[in-house]
């Protein structure tokens, strides 16, 4: 997906001829995002959700600190294998490339928010579970994160009691 300068000219996006400064590029829609990113008509086979000491995950948030914090708990609770990444985008292209089977997405993220990655995903892959993660979860994220097939909610700030809830929801898909 190429973005055009300033001049028009798609071969070097962002590279203003006059000065020889890069632009910065301009943001794309959240559909915009999810087409750039890879192929929407992709579905993947469905696979059983597997106990918590084998479940590999994937944490999704622009914030560093809240990463590591999600991170370790989710090791204190026994989950062997996370990745974390910071954009939807790299969410995205991660989730298609190693599939976790837990993700943890913030909804606000510069660039792919949380709610395109989460229908990029729930569309490869419905049964995935995903849990939507934000500070600031309004009616209409919630709304929208349900139409899209989120599987649960984490408000920030995370503590212990609310995380051991969302592993306990995707431990009922285990039983």
């Amino acid at each position: 997906c190429r973005q055009r300068g300033p001049t028009g000219d798609s071969r070097d996006p962002g590279l203003d001829r006059g000065t020889r400064r890069r632009s910065p590029p301009e943001a794309l829609t959240r559909e915009e995002a999810i087409k750039c990113v890879l192929p929407t008509d992709v579905r993947l086979p469905d696979r059983e959700p597997p106990p918590i000491h084998l479940v590999e995950a994937l944490v999704a948030d622009d914030m560093k600190l809240i990463r590591q914090l999600l991170i370790r708990m989710l090791k204190k609770k026994g989950v062997s294998k996370i990745d974390e990444v910071d954009s939807g985008r790299k969410a995205v292209s991660h989730f298609f490339r190693y599939r976790p089977h837990i993700d943890f997405l913030d909804i606000d993220m510069p660039g792919m928010d949380g709610l395109a990655a989460l229908k990029q995903i729930k569309e490869w892959s419905p049964g995935t579970f995903v849990c939507m993660i934000s500070a600031n979860s309004t009616l209409l994220n919630v709304k929208e994160a349900k139409e899209l097939g989120v599987d649960a909610f984490l408000v920030k700030p995370i503590n212990a009691l609310n995380l051991h809830r969302i592993l306990s929801i995707y431990k009922k898909r285990t039983a």
